[in-house]
Parts: structure tokens; C-alpha cells; sequence
């Protein structure tokens, strides 16, 4: 009896001993397997990071196929599609990245194992591709995906979903929806600093995105100090002559320039020009757009000529660059034909033909209903105006009217100048208690925005009385014209002295 007990525990110690040299193997062949992955893989991030990029695509895609036979439709396979998209964006391969991308969230979306963070940020990378491509609406779809799989998981992940709210708040702002886009903004910066601290370049990018939105709804001393706080970190963090300075600069410059500080618009503007152009790489794309704003500056400044000429330089470029038919296109244009439309010196009817086009490539790639489009509405307006084409005006005035009322709020400045525009129209329309009323309602924003010595102030105070003029109410318009000629003698002995 005893002899069998111990003939059966030889056995099983036997059995043991070749189940553990079994799992010994397979383990070993596991982690030779997982090494024979692992490796090319890390070399490969070593290359993009090393900014080979070449390099790295290559390596990639030859695991790729080994990783599909090893593990198919695994997250090791969704990791290698994602790197993949990484690459392919750097070299700007927007449609191989957006390819590479899409397989990645389609595998997380049904592997098993997949966290749901790894998901996120899948749909993050894929969003900001198609962010890159300009579908904007598509690219909101996606961020907004991305941010609800974060907000189930609250705790992982902090930095990544600022980065979303970021990116969505970019893609929001861009569709003209400038309240919402500033919530993000608000958002992400709040995370950043708690989670990376406000001495980062993410919180200092997330800054400088709520400081543009800022300056659009016209909160300006906000902007101005959130564009300081963005450039004192980005100088320290990134370096004083960085590409995200430069940035910076122009987003404070065209802030400066819109409320009448053009030689400190001009000083930064020519700083941001000369960070552009000394890069090893010059960024042609941020040179022009820098070039348009120093052309408003040189406009503000009576220097016409080298404005226009900096304007058509920046039209080229972007055109080059960009196709025919890009919003930023359609900004240089309006900004030409504006400046044909308002200086003696250039024929008028130079100015339609550069502002119908701006506003059918704003039409196409924006929309009807975009604060851009309304923009271009009502610089129409006053062209026409001037042409004599009092219908038109109006209608134009009209259709901008609404959009920049529900974008920037009824008592906006924008809303001011469509109004203006409007109500002169009217005037010579004969429409004249329409006139009154586009104008009153004019005078009122201004002067509550602007102040009552204003040179804006004055110019609808003069037009409000030849709409009394034109009534015969003489005593009416006595008062408004004297009052306007207060205010710009006021100026004159402020400028004299």
C-alpha cells in the first residue's frame, strides 16, 4: 500500500514538474513575443520624438503587420494605428493620419480589454486631424465623444481632458460661437494650472485661446491680461523667439491695434515678423498672417501704400499656401477692399470685386450665418452705400444685423457700426423714422462703449441730424451737429498738442 502511495506522488510530482516547465516555456515565448514587439515599437517613438519621422513611419508599418498576425484587432494593434496617425500629422499626411486614426477608435470601440481612457484619447488625436482638415463641426462631434468617456472616469487622465475642452473650444470658436468656446477655454485652463501648474505651455496656449475669444466679446482688459500672463509664460517656457511668442504677439498686437495703440501693435508685430522669418524653418503660414495685421497698422497709420502692398503679399501667400477659396483668403481680401473702398487715392469699384469674393469663400467655407460672413455683410453695406446702391446697402446691413446680435450681444460695437452703416442707407432711401431709429440706437451703444468724446460718437451724431435735416427739423439737428463739432474740435487741440 505504501508503495503505491509513493509510486503515485512520483507521478504527480513528475506531472508538476512538466506543467511548470510548461508554463516556464510558454511564458518565456510570451515575453519573447511581447519583446519582439515592444522593441521596434519603442525605437519607433524614439524616432518620431528624435523628429525622424521617416524613420519611424517605416518602422511602424512593418509592425504593423506582425502585430496583426499576433494580435488581431487587439489594443497592441490600435496602439500601432495610433502612432501611425501621430507621424503621419507631423508631416502633415492629414488624410493618412485621419485613415491610420479611425482604425485605432474603431478597434478600441470593440476590444475587450481597451480602457476607456485609451479611447479618449484615440478620438482626441482623430478630432484634432479633422480639426486640421477644417471640418470643424465633425471635429466637435468627436471632441465632445471624447470629453464624456473623460467625465465617466473623472480621476484618470486630468491633463488629457483639458487638452480636449482645448481643442473643442477651438473648433467651437472657429463656427463663431464665442460664449461657448470661452467656458471651454475657461475649463481647460483651470485644469492645467491645478494639474501641470500656470507656469506650462499648455496652460499659457489654453490663456491665450480664452484672451482671443475675450477680445472678440469685447471684454478688453481681460484680454490684454490674459495675453501678458500667456506671453510671460510661453518666453519662459518656450523662449523668446518661439513660434508660440510669435503667436502671442500678433493675438495682443490686433488687440492693441483695435483700440488705437498701433506704435506698440507695430513694435510687436514687427518682433513676431522677425521670429517668423529667422526660424530655421520659416512658417510662411504664420509670416502672412502676420503680415495682414502689420498692414492694418501701416493703414491706421496713413501708410497706405506699404499697406496695400504688405495685403496683396499676404493674399499670395495664403492663396499658395492655403487654395483660393480659404477663409484666411477671404480676410485679406475684405482687408484690401476695405482699404480701396475708404482711401480717395484708389478707385472705388477696385474694392466690390475683392469684397463679393470674400464673401462667397466665407459663405462656402463658413456659412451664411458665421460672425465672419456678417463681418463681410457689412462692410458690403457701406461699399454700396458709397456706390449708391441704397437697397443693397440696406439689405446687406439687414442680413449682417441679426448674426452680430446674437454672437457679440445687442449693445456691441459691431452691432454700432452695422447700424450706422444701415441707417444712412435708410436716409437716402427716404425711409426716415427707420433711419432715426438705426441711428439712436447706434449713438446709444457707442456712447455707452466708447464714451461721449468719442470721434465715432461724433460721426453718428452728424448723421442723425441730416436725417432731421432731411425732415425739416432743423432745431433737431442744430443741437447734434454743434455737439459733434465739439467733440472733433476737442480732438484736433488734443492731437495739436
Amino acid at each position: 500500500m505504501r508503495r503505491t502511495i509513493l509510486v503515485a506522488l512520483t507521478l504527480v510530482l513528475v506531472g508538476l514538474g512538466g506543467w511548470r516547465a510548461r508554463v516556464y516555456a510558454q511564458n518565456k515565448a510570451e515575453a519573447e513575443r511581447e519583446a519582439k514587439w515592444s522593441k521596434p515599437f519603442n525605437q519607433a517613438v524614439a524616432e518620431y520624438n528624435a523628429g525622424r519621422c521617416a524613420s519611424a513611419e517605416s518602422q511602424l508599418k512593418r509592425l504593423l503587420d506582425y502585430t496583426k498576425q499576433q494580435w488581431p484587432d487587439s489594443d497592441k494593434v490600435a496602439a500601432v494605428y495610433s502612432e501611425l496617425g501621430i507621424v503621419a500629422n507631423a508631416q502633415q499626411h492629414d488624410g493618412d493620419a485621419e485613415s491610420y486614426l479611425r482604425q485605432a477608435v474603431m478597434i478600441r470601440r470593440k476590444a475587450e480589454t481597451s480602457n476607456p481612457g485609451d479611447l479618449a484619447d484615440a478620438l482626441a488625436r482623430l478630432g484634432i486631424t479633422v480639426s486640421n482638415m477644417e471640418r470643424y463641426a465633425e471635429a466637435e462631434s468627436i471632441f465632445r465623444e471624447a470629453v464624456r468617456i473623460y467625465e465617466r472616469n473623472p480621476q484618470q487622465k486630468r491633463a488629457q481632458q483639458a487638452d480636449v475642452r482645448d481643442s473643442l473650444g477651438v473648433a467651437v470658436m472657429v463656427q463663431g460661437r464665442y460664449a461657448e468656446a470661452r467656458k471651454l477655454f475657461d475649463d481647460a485652463m483651470d485644469e492645467f494650472g491645478s494639474t501641470l501648474g500656470p507656469n506650462s505651455g499648455k496652460f499659457a496656449v489654453a490663456c491665450r485661446h480664452l484672451a482671443e475669444v475675450d477680445a472678440v466679446l469685447g471684454a478688453t482688459d481681460e484680454a490684454e491680461r490674459l495675453y501678458t500672463k500667456a506671453l510671460a509664460v510661453q518666453e519662459a517656457v518656450n523662449g523668446p523667439n518661439s513660434a508660440e511668442v510669435g503667436g502671442t504677439l500678433n493675438g495682443l498686437a490686433l488687440l492693441y491695434h483695435d483700440n488705437g495703440r498701433n506704435e506698440e501693435a507695430e513694435r510687436l508685430l514687427e518682433h513676431a515678423r522677425k521670429i517668423y522669418e529667422s526660424a530655421p524653418s520659416p512658417d510662411m503660414l504664420a509670416v502672412a498672417t502676420t503680415l495682414n495685421n502689420l498692414a492694418m497698422t501701416y493703414q491706421r497709420d496713413g501708410r497706405i501704400t506699404d499697406a496695400e502692398s504688405l495685403y496683396k503679399q499676404t493674399i499670395e501667400a495664403y492663396e499658395k499656401k492655403l487654395g483660393p477659396d480659404h477663409p484666411f483668403v477671404a480676410t485679406a481680401l475684405e482687408n484690401l477692399g476695405c482699404l480701396y473702398r475708404d482711401h480717395d487715392q484708389f478707385s472705388i469699384y477696385r474694392a466690390e470685386p475683392l469684397l463679393e469674393r470674400a464673401r462667397a469663400i466665407r459663405m462656402k467655407a463658413l456659412g451664411t450665418e458665421h460672425p465672419e460672413t456678417a463681418s463681410t455683410y457689412s462692410d458690403l453695406a457701406l461699399l454700396y452705400f458709397y456706390e449708391r446702391k441704397f437697397p443693397d446697402s440696406v439689405k446687406m446691413a439687414s442680413r449682417a444685423l441679426p448674426i452680430q446680435e446674437k454672437t457679440y450681444g445687442n449693445d456691441s460695437l459691431e452691432v454700432s457700426t452695422t447700424l450706422n452703416r444701415m441707417g444712412v442707407s435708410q436716409r437716402e432711401l427716404g425711409q426716415f423714422a427707420d433711419a432715426e431709429t438705426s441711428l439712436h440706437r447706434s449713438l446709444a451703444i457707442r456712447e455707452t462703449k466708447l464714451g461721449s468724446d468719442s470721434k465715432f460718437v461724433a460721426t453718428t451724431l452728424e448723421n442723425l441730424a441730416s436725417v432731421y435735416l432731411a425732415e425739416g427739423q432743423g432745431d433737431q439737428a442744430v443741437p447734434l451737429i454743434q455737439r459733434a463739432r465739439s467733440i472733433r474740435a476737442k480732438a484736433a487741440g488734443a492731437n495739436g498738442s
